[in-house]
């Protein structure tokens, strides 16, 4: 047979053996029977204090103000004053030097007529020469020479331009340079200065 007769007394511990027969007993009571004490509550209770106030009383004592009062007197000068002008030694009239401090009515025989001579060396293949004025002061040129490589005289057309500053970087730009002489005049021969007709940029 498969099994004894079924007992009335339940096992104590479960077996590993399959259960016998079902019986009329219920199963053990899953939970303990519930108790009539509440749990604790999530908070205290509310007090009847106050919290701290956010910040004290206030007084009657200003705080103090952002900046001085404004003054009346003006703020000391940004920079000290300026240097004197610039001084130059005392001019000799007649030294065929026209200085700084002389113009062609104080001082006309070193102001008047003043001319600047180049070398008349040339070679370098060239139809044309730049150079570069340098003056303290505004200066006027009232003529031009120009030195002709031909060992005969003949007719060339001549072409004067000018441009503010150094001419070196702008030799190729011809936006650069203005036209303010033209026109077409007989040489004198080799290192005889040929003058420019009406040239006078005054």
């Amino acid at each position: 047979a498969p099994t004894n007769a079924p007992f009335n007394v339940p096992t104590n511990a479960p077996t590993n053996a399959p259960t016998n027969a079902p019986t009329n007993a219920p199963t053990n009571v899953p939970t303990n029977a519930p108790i009539n004490v509440p749990t604790n509550g999530p908070t205290n209770a509310p007090t009847n204090v106050p919290t701290n106030a956010p910040t004290n009383a206030p007084t009657n004592i200003p705080t103090n103000a952002p900046t001085l009062a404004p003054m009346t007197g003006p703020t000391p000068s940004p920079t000290s004053p300026p240097t004197a002008k610039p001084t130059f030694g005392t001019a000799v009239c007649g030294n065929d030097i026209c200085e700084p401090t002389e113009d062609s009515i104080s001082c006309p025989g070193d102001c008047t007529d003043i001319k600047l001579a180049a070398s008349p060396d040339g070679g370098s293949g060239a139809e044309g020469i730049m150079f570069e004025v340098n003056a303290v002061r505004d200066v006027i040129i009232t003529s031009l020479d120009f030195h002709c490589a031909t060992g005969v005289s003949s007719n060339v057309d001549v072409e004067v331009y000018s441009k503010p500053g150094s001419f070196d970087g702008f030799e190729g730009d011809v936006t650069a340079w203005q036209l303010i002489h033209q026109d077409t005049i007989l040489t004198n021969r080799r290192n005889t200065p040929t003058p420019l007709n009406g040239f006078d940029t005054s």
